[in-house]
């Protein structure tokens, strides 16, 4: 087994190109394997630090269908740790993906079935709104 670095997860996460459902969901079961505070911490720094260099729409699209993918999949399998790891990387994000049309589009459809399932709190989700503007 890999000893799980900044240094991996940079890696994986550069793996994903494009936003195919395959793709989003091998690297969303990757992350869920891995269920301790410091792996969690790794990955989603590594997430974040991904989202924040990405070269293209399509890039910061494909990473926020992962995260979208394992915050919900966290919640019906009830894996506590994930959601509130990722709740202020994902706030980062939407600050910074607000400015790009495509990547704000799939932001907003995702904060509204994170809004309908309860995958965030009331208070995250409207600090995402507010990031993106109103809706």
């Amino acid at each position: 087994m890999v000893v799980l670095t900044s240094d991996v997860v940079h890696t994986r996460l550069q793996d994903i190109k494009n936003p195919t459902q395959e793709a989003i969901e091998t690297m969303s079961l990757w992350i869920m394997h891995y269920k301790d505070k410091a792996s969690i911490d790794l990955i989603v720094d590594g997430w974040l630090n991904c989202f924040k260099t990405a070269g293209t729409d399509e890039k910061r699209v494909a990473l926020f269908y992962v995260m979208n993918d394992v915050v919900q999949k966290a919640k019906m399998k009830h894996a506590d740790m994930l959601i509130p790891a990722f709740q202020p990387a994902v706030l980062t994000a939407v600050g910074i993906g607000r400015k790009q049309d495509k990547v704000k589009l799939v932001m907003k459809r995702c904060i509204q079935i994170f809004k309908s399932r309860n995958v965030f709190s009331p208070a995250s989700i409207t600090a995402m709104e507010n990031l993106l503007g109103a809706f």
